[in-house]
Parts: C-alpha cells; sequence; structure tokens
C-alpha cells in the first residue's frame, strides 16, 4: 500500500496587538490548497476603547480552519471585555488577550490527513476471461508483455483475442493500482477439425435414409463412394432413398469450399 501525501502549506501569522489592551486575531490554518491566511491588527489606541480585537486570519482552504478574533473592549473606558474566540477547525490560531483580564482563547487542534491505497487489485480467471473483483472502480487492461495499454479495455471483465498476459489498472476514489499479470492462453481450433467432431452420420448402420447432424455449413455436396473408389452417387441434398442400393461397406463424402469430410458408412 501507498500513503497519500498532502501538500504541506504555512499557517498565517497572528495578527498584532496594541499595547496591553486589544489582542491581535490569530492566524489562519494552512489547507490543502494554501496557506493560512495573517490574523488582523487591532486599531491603534486613540484614547477609547471601542473595539472587539483584531479578527482571525481566514484558513488556507479545506480542511484549514480560521483564526479566532483577539479579545478587545466593547465600552469608551475599557471596562467591559470582549472575549477572544478560538481559532476554527485544523489549526486556526487562537485570538489574542488584552489586558484587563481578556484572556487569550486556544487554536484549533492540527489536522494530519494520510490516506492509505488499498484498492482491491485481485482478478478472477474464468475460461478466457479476466474479471478484476474490485468494484466502484475504474478499469483499465493492460498488455504485460508490451506494458501498454489496451484501446477499449476498460471494462470490469476482459476478454484478450490472442494468447499473452495481461493484468488491470484499478482506480478508486482515493488511489491507483495494479493487479498481478495473468497468463490467458487462447486455443486456435482448425475448421476443418471442427468440423469433424461436429458432423455426426445416423442410422450407422441404415437402410433406405441419411441423416446429417452438426453440420452448419450451406451448399454442401454429398456424394457416395463404393469400395472401388467409384462415386455411385451425388447430390446437394441427401433427401434420398437408398433402399435399392446393394448392402455394402461407403464412404460418405461430405464437402463444400471451406472443408471436405470422409465417414464410413454401412448400407444393410
Amino acid at each position: 500500500m501507498c500513503p497519500i501525501l498532502i501538500s504541506n502549506y504555512t499557517g498565517g501569522i497572528g495578527g498584532g496587538g496594541y499595547y496591553t489592551y486589544f489582542g491581535g486575531g490569530g492566524g489562519g490554518a494552512a489547507g490543502a490548497l494554501g496557506n493560512g491566511g495573517v490574523g488582523g491588527n487591532t486599531i491603534a489606541w486613540v484614547g477609547i476603547c471601542l473595539t472587539p480585537g483584531g479578527d482571525g486570519g481566514v484558513s488556507g482552504g479545506l480542511p484549514g480552519g480560521n483564526g479566532g478574533k483577539g479579545a478587545g473592549f466593547t465600552d469608551a473606558f475599557c471596562n467591559v471585555s470582549d472575549p477572544a474566540a478560538p481559532g476554527l477547525d485544523f489549526g486556526g490560531g487562537g485570538g489574542g488577550g488584552n489586558g484587563n483580564g481578556g484572556l487569550p482563547a486556544n487554536g484549533a487542534p492540527g489536522f494530519c490527513k494520510i490516506k492509505w491505497c488499498a484498492v482491491d487489485v485481485s482478478t478472477t480467471l474464468n475460461d478466457v476471461t479476466i474479471t478484476a473483483n474490485a468494484i466502484d472502480a475504474s478499469y483499465q487492461w493492460i498488455d504485460c508483455e508490451t506494458g501498454e495499454t489496451i484501446a477499449g479495455a476498460t471494462t470490469q471483465t476482459f476478454t484478450p483475442d490472442t494468447t499473452g498476459s495481461y493484468a488491470v489498472i484499478i482506480t478508486d476514489a482515493f488511489c491507483a493500482d495494479t493487479s498481478a499479470c495473468v497468463d490467458v492462453e487462447i486455443e486456435i481450433i482448425n475448421i476443418y477439425e471442427q468440423t469433424i467432431k461436429q458432423i455426426k452420420v445416423s442410422p450407422n448402420p441404415f437402410t433406405s435414409h441419411i441423416t446429417v447432424n452438426g453440420l452448419n455449413e450451406i451448399n454442401c455436396t454429398y456424394s457416395l463412394i463404393n469400395n472401388m473408389g467409384q462415386v455411385i452417387w451425388s447430390d446437394n441434398n441427401l433427401n434420398h432413398d437408398f433402399t435399392s442400393l446393394p448392402a455394402g461397406m461407403y464412404i460418405l463424402k461430405i464437402n463444400n469450399t471451406n472443408f471436405e469430410v470422409n465417414h464410413m458408412i454401412v448400407k444393410q
């Protein structure tokens, strides 16, 4: 797993007070987007006390907090103290105190954010299809032999066209990671061999009619060849009555432009 670190920014400088009467505002906390703002200064002494203290600095963006307001007075004779405000969440500075009993306020606790990349990178192979087990994520399949991404292969499942080794880059809301490579072997079956396995001739032995099952091809030619190699019958339709055919062993040849299959059959 890999930690994701948040960029470090600087908290704002606390605002300046004036003599012992007016507290400066606390500095704003650093955020993930920028530095904290400087706390506000109090106004200069002009013989009256009507000032609540310096304003707090603003945060540097979430999750930073603003600084607290400094302590001041709300009357003209510096008797009624306006308390300092604490800093807001994630490290905002507290407001400063004043000299008439207005205590400084505490800054807010700092903020430390650490995320760990824990995306599920396991996969399942079923026949020649690989499935990423992670959900609620995005996917990009890659060719492990070249290291290149496979164009358009961005779904949770992937069925390759060729034998090879493949992996998937999985990205969730927090991070991205890559699965282990999975070896996939694509079996290429020769059309001729596949046709031989599929074709079933029945009944065998036969008496009058012959049926061929498992043949999806069209435009086929059927021929009967005797034991002397002579073609005694040929047609593109097997719907024929062979009752008068002499008993014996024959070759039923089935062919078209793609293949040729020979089956030995017996006439009773």
